[in-house]
């Protein structure tokens, strides 16, 4: 009876059994059935990976919205951006990740390739959970540095007006907002962190899709209008400090707040919370 207990437990389905799974299928069906190249594979799954993501994200928002739901988290009230930025926002998607970026991603991918020292695909040589989660923390710590310091340096007035500008458009986010932007800055603020993280910790391509697709959860989380619990609170991030952000266009640089609070940056904000809890006294 012992012996056959082992044995179910290491016969029971786990999650990365369903996860290489569907990896495995996916990738055979972009290989066989589609007769991707290795390059285009990449391009293909990386952008496919980002739509689906982002579809499910936003499509969940604005049930939200719509329907109102989860008032306690709610932080924007009821103002919304109009619905001809919010419309701007889903054409400036469509032809900055699509029509020009899959063009692009295809023409550099060979480049993101030589900086990997070659991306690995094959499940077989696809690590553990726990060199994932590794790799996650140091890939997220060098994308937060990177886009702390870009971000910061976009709200200097010379550059503010001509590039960062565009994306401030929207004073109470929603989640559309979270890749509303300037050329300029998609490539260099959005864009350029991402791959220099990739670079760097050399993830197995599936786990670079789901990297991917955590940190497209992060920022379009950021830019809901709703301060749900969620991880990227731990370090004191979260959607509160960037929606306070976007409505007073001050400090909250960073991803994790760990920059912010080092630099001094959060300070507006701390303040704002400091008054509001004052309010809130009062008013018991």
């Amino acid at each position: 009876h012992g012996r056959r207990g082992v044995l179910c437990s290491q016969n029971r389905p786990t999650g990365r059994m369903f996860f290489t799974a569907a990896y495995s299928a996916a990738l055979a069906y972009a290989r066989d059935e589609l007769g991707l190249s290795e390059r285009a594979t990449f391009v293909a799954g990386t952008w496919a990976v980002a739509e689906v993501t982002n579809v499910v994200l936003q499509l969940a928002l604005y049930a939200c919205y719509h329907f109102e739901l989860f008032a306690y988290w709610k932080i924007s009230g009821k103002h919304y951006p109009s619905r001809a930025l919010v419309w701007r926002a889903l054409v400036n998607h469509v032809v900055s990740k699509t029509i020009v970026g899959v063009p692009a991603m295809y023409m550099l991918q060979p480049l993101v390739d030589a900086a990997c020292g070659g991306m690995a695909y094959e499940p077989s040589a696809m690590p553990s959970w726990t060199t994932f989660a590794w790799k996650f923390v140091v890939a997220f710590l060098i994308l937060d540095v990177l886009f702390y310091w870009s971000h910061r340096l976009a709200h200097h007035p010379a550059l503010y007006k001509h590039v960062h500008k565009q994306h401030h458009e929207f004073k109470n986010t929603v989640g559309v907002a979270f890749d509303y932007a300037h050329p300029v800055e998609d490539v260099f603020i959005n864009t350029l962190p991402m791959f220099v993280a990739l670079a760097v910790v050399r993830f197995h391509y599936a786990h670079w899709l789901l990297f991917l697709s955590l940190r497209l959860w992060e920022t379009i989380d950021a830019h809901s209008g709703y301060d749900f619990p969620s991880p990227w609170a731990l370090t004191g991030g979260g959607s509160e400090p960037h929606w306070f952000h976007h409505k007073e266009n001050k400090g909250n640089f960073g991803i994790l707040h760990i920059w912010d609070p080092l630099c001094g940056t959060d300070a507006p904000y701390l303040r704002w919370k400091e008054r509001r809890r004052q309010q809130q006294q009062k008013q018991q």
